[in-house]
């Protein structure tokens, strides 16, 4: 069975803050993985199928730089301290050198826990018999909304340690890469009952759970009792005021599969990209005046103690903190 390039896993040993928005990760092998005397300084290696340029290499492993689009467009965003990943070896291929088409969600593991399902966003283009997934090429099960696969027992893989609602990147053969037509992309017919100047958007859980929510494409900020901000203006709509919303309407209904979360344990997927609270919609590919499908999760908050030792460095700690940690995850 194809496996791609990924030669053993990996855990993040450390993430530091880069100018620009970029983060620096240290990868250390797990265990007595073969393949510690490949790294090099200013060589190329792939992490979850993503290619990043070494910058130091020691006894333990290497430090390699994710910058703040890499960071928006795959999972090496959503990476904490203690996290598992593959590392593999750049090499000749679309595949090999990480080209990430989009990412997806783990709906569910099921009882046999090599069996992993994803879902797919409406977006998603027409996928082949094999994806590779964080650097692994694998056969997939294709069904209307999801696809599945089963893990080989070797080689090791950190796609064993995923749980719903994280993050995989995902990318097509080369083969199976075609640039859309006008004839061959449909266009969406404009709803006339919808306000052409707000966003209509149908948050869908993992679950299937779905709600319609409708948002003004500016807003005013508000005090904690209602009332408009003095001096304050109309802002554009950001994924982050969306999220503030949501959190504070939770539904009722949606107590059984999670607690009221707070705000910035919420995410946001459209069309594989994951987006980042200081986004105005605007910028996405998130139209007004038609509806929308975004996939919502709520994120477990493994990075909650790694912020707080992080806010007691800059002494920060309890200045506007929240709640603390939702410890949820929809699944």
């Amino acid at each position: 069975m194809p496996t791609g390039v990924v030669w053993l896993v990996g855990r993040v040993s450390a993430i530091d803050e880069e100018e620009g928005g970029s983060k620096s990760i240290t990868i250390t092998p797990d265990g007595a993985a073969n393949g510690r005397g490949d790294f090099r300084e200013g060589g190329e290696v792939l992490v979850n199928g993503v290619p990043l340029r070494v910058q130091v290499v020691t006894s333990e492993g290497f430090k390699a730089v994710v910058d703040a689009d890499l960071r928006e467009r795959t999972n090496l965003g959503e990476l904490r301290v203690g996290g598992e990943v593959n590392v593999g070896r750049a090499c000749e291929g679309k595949a090999a050198q990480g080209n990430i088409d989009f990412t997806a969600p783990l709906v569910s593991v099921s009882s046999d826990p090599t069996r992993l399902t994803f879902s797919l966003a409406p977006s998603s283009p027409p996928l082949p018999t094999h994806l590779t997934l964080d650097g692994h090429l694998l056969p997939i099960t294709l069904s209307p909304s999801t696809f599945s696969i089963s893990l080989p027992p070797s080689p090791p893989s950190a796609l064993h340690s995923k749980r719903p609602g994280d993050l995989i990147n995902v990318s097509l053969p080369s083969s199976s890469l075609s640039p859309p037509s006008a004839s061959s992309s449909p266009q969406p017919n404009p709803d006339p009952t919808l306000d052409p100047e707000s966003y209509q958007l149908t948050l869908l859980l993992l679950t299937g759970e779905r709600r319609d929510w409708s948002f003004p494409a500016t807003y005013t900020p508000t005090t904690s009792g209602g009332s408009p901000v003095a001096g304050e203006s109309a802002r554009a709509l950001t994924v982050g005021r969306v999220k503030e919303v949501v959190a504070g309407e939770w539904p009722a209904e949606w107590n059984e599969l999670s607690p009221p979360p707070e705000a910035r344990s919420l995410r946001l997927l459209h069309m594989g990209q994951l987006l980042q609270d200081g986004t105005a919609l605007s910028a996405t590919r998130i139209k007004p005046g038609e509806r929308t499908i975004v996939h919502l999760s709520v994120k477990n908050w493994v990075g909650a103690e790694e912020d707080d030792l992080k806010a007691a460095r800059e002494g920060t700690h309890g200045v506007g903190a929240g709640g603390g940690c939702c410890g949820c995850v929809i699944a």
